[in-house]
């Protein structure tokens, strides 16, 4: 089960799994869509039928704190980049980020406009699918963590 509050273009992930399911190879963009995690939560880049390749939702903003956003290719994607897509994050506390590839095949790609810790944050980005942060990361002494497959 998942949470999703939508007031005046913001959401807000509270708990559980946000399913996205695409059935355009086009791509999603939630326009003027900044997202709050309160809650440990995943969003699943997903196609409405099987055997489908990746899809591309975009988000616009992020703020999360101390909790973990699970990015997860979802099962009826069998090939391409299962893609989810913010503009900037904040991070107010330790979060991490897991990011996992689709079981039945293909890849999963979390794209970060950039990443702002506060000093008391550590961010961790982990799991098998990939991390791409295509602008800054601001300058701060918290500690940020990267597995292999972070780029």
């Amino acid at each position: 089960m998942w949470v999703l509050w939508q007031r005046r273009h913001r959401d807000r992930l509270s708990a559980g799994n946000l399913d996205l399911q695409s059935s355009t190879t086009t791509g999603v963009t939630y326009t003027n869509s900044p997202v709050t995690v309160s809650g440990n939560s995943q969003i699943t880049s997903d196609r409405s039928t099987s055997a489908q390749a990746g899809d591309t939702y975009t988000f616009g903003t992020l703020s999360i704190g101390a909790q973990t956003l699970t990015i997860a290719g979802g099962a009826n994607v069998n090939s391409g980049a299962a893609n989810i897509t913010f503009g900037a994050v904040t991070a107010t506390a330790a979060s991490t980020f897991t990011v996992t590839n689709p079981v039945n095949g293909g890849t999963t790609l979390l794209t970060i406009a950039s990443l702002a810790p506060t000093a008391a944050s550590t961010v961790t980005f982990n799991g098998n699918g990939n991390t791409t942060i295509t602008g800054a990361i601001s300058t701060t002494t918290a500690p940020l963590t990267m597995s292999a497959q972070v780029s």
